[in-house]
């Protein structure tokens, strides 16, 4: 799991996210040893051709790291709203880590601030998040968080579900 620390990364939390599922799926820059790189090279490869694109460098957008995911053969599916607990949860059943859109001040950061998490695995009980300030929250808190409320749909309940394309199956 690769985490933003550093300050020169700190609206890089997108690009960990990207990081973090190609070195699950093995591919990409994230083959082999790259897998085990540091924080900092990890985002650092990621952002050479998907940096932030929010304005003023103040983050980045689900269709940026959409875009990513796909760049290295991977289907990358945008669920918010309704029905995107389910599908998160089935995501998280097979094993696909999946990029997930938090209020970051509900869980001790800036307030009115977002961050992309990565949700690694969930149970009846809660969530397993990767990169976030609290790396296990019940299903309310994590609802909670999760609703983002500090933007406009579709970024509410956002969550970004990643499996192998039909471009990686021919590889």
């Amino acid at each position: 799991m690769f985490v933003n620390r550093a300050a020169r990364h700190a609206n890089a939390c997108g690009q960990a996210a990207v990081a973090s599922v190609l070195a699950q799926w093995r591919i990409g820059p994230f083959t082999h040893a790259w897998a085990r790189a540091s924080d900092d090279a990890a985002i650092d490869t990621v952002s050479e051709t998907h940096a932030p694109d929010m304005p003023f460098g103040l983050g980045t957008t689900m269709w940026r790291i959409g875009a990513a995911l796909r760049s290295h053969g991977l289907a990358a599916e945008f669920v918010s709203g309704r029905g995107a607990e389910s599908a998160l949860r089935a995501q998280l059943a097979m094993g696909r880590w999946a990029p997930v859109l938090v209020d970051d001040g509900l869980l001790g950061g800036r307030a009115f601030s977002a961050h992309w998490a990565v949700a690694i695995s969930a149970d009846d009980e809660g969530i397993d998040l990767g990169n976030c300030r609290r790396p296990w929250l019940g299903w309310e808190s994590f609802r909670l968080a999760w609703a983002c409320r500090v933007l406009p749909p579709p970024h509410r309940r956002c969550a970004i579900l990643v499996h192998a394309s039909s471009w990686l199956d021919a590889m």
